[in-house]
């Protein structure tokens, strides 16, 4: 029996010895192949040298609480930043503005392309809702260098400081909408295309654009502004309604990203077109209906320059609702 017994723990033993063998090798050579991997990874980023990895923010907007809005600013590091006179005006603009502070509370720290975003330096908001924001900034490292006492009482050299700035409305991001009718004749062909004409106040001359305006709902802002400017006397029935997303007319200056539509009537209701004169007091007087054959689209293209109206007739050639031939001059 003893004998037995010493020979099961000899192999006991032996089968131990060889775990231990098997796994000391395993163990290094799992070891090895982590180290490697980890070598081949993208080293820790520092806001030195290289842009920071950003987290998927969660998208706030007009829609979203007060409550929900406020405490997602207030945990920006620029906004914290801010000076408190700043501060106060913004958090204390009426509900109105709750697009535009829900757009300021999705904005990081650190922007795409590594600038820092470091505080609001100055704020100039116009009596019906325009709006420029003003932030000081940090570009990226290896940028032009200077010497200055900057607002944290640092000196240079650093990277250099700057300020950026942007148009917004006090709506949000996006402030209303925008767009087209098409005209149809009884067997359903679009004939013509009815847009707006008249004097604008900001190019001091007379435009032809896109019909629209500004609002929070937007399908419903589209449609009081179509009875609006094009003159009729109540609502016409809409035979179709296209949604043509969003555009934005120009991303360099402005982040308003107004919605886009298309609504499709009949040639009968197309006879109501002009009936009462725009009774919007907002408006420029002589803003009226304009409206054009779908075979002089391409003339009319090469005769204007007002990026709504672009934006619309090639989102409608985009998703077969104009032929594209009619683009062409």
């Amino acid at each position: 029996m003893n004998d037995i017994l010493t020979a099961a723990l000899t192999i006991v033993f032996a089968l131990c010895g060889m775990c231990i063998v098997v796994a000391v090798p395993t163990i290094a050579i799992v070891t090895i192949l982590l180290l490697e991997q980890r070598a081949t990874q993208p080293q820790q980023k520092t806001k030195d040298n290289l842009m920071p990895t950003l987290p998927t923010p969660v998208r706030l907007t007009d829609k979203s609480s007060r409550d929900e809005i406020l405490t997602a600013l207030m945990a920006r590091r620029w906004f914290v930043n801010t000076s408190l006179e700043l501060r106060d005006r913004i958090t204390s603009l009426d509900d109105s503005f709750n697009g535009y502070i829900a757009d300021l509370a999705n904005r990081p720290e650190v922007l795409e392309d590594g600038t820092e975003q470091l505080s609001i330096v100055e704020l100039h908001i116009a009596p019906y809702g325009s709006i420029v924001t003003v932030f000081w900034v940090k570009t990226p490292a290896g940028l032009t260098f200077w010497d200055q006492t900057m607002p944290d009482g640092t000196q240079g050299p650093c990277r250099k400081r700057a300020t950026y700035e942007y148009f917004s409305w006090k709506s949000g991001v996006t402030p209303g909408a925008k767009g087209l009718v098409r005209i149809l004749d009884i067997n359903g062909k679009v004939t013509h295309i009815v847009m707006v004409i008249g004097t604008k106040f900001a190019t001091n001359r007379r435009e032809v654009g896109a019909i629209g305006g500004f609002g929070s709902k937007a399908w419903k802002t589209f449609i009081a502004e179509l009875v609006e400017e094009l003159g009729f006397t109540s609502e016409p029935k809409v035979l179709a309604r296209h949604e043509l997303s969003t555009v934005t007319p120009d991303s360099g200056q402005g982040n308003q990203s107004p919605l886009l539509y298309c609504a499709d009537i009949s040639s009968e209701d197309a006879k109501k077109i002009g009936e009462v004169p725009n009774p919007d007091e907002w408006e420029m007087h002589n803003i009226g209906p304009l409206v054009v054959a779908v075979t002089d689209i391409g003339k009319l293209i090469t005769a204007t320059d007002e990026g709504y109206l672009f934006a619309t007739l090639l989102r409608m050639a985009n998703k077969g609702l104009l032929d594209p031939k009619y683009l062409v001059a």
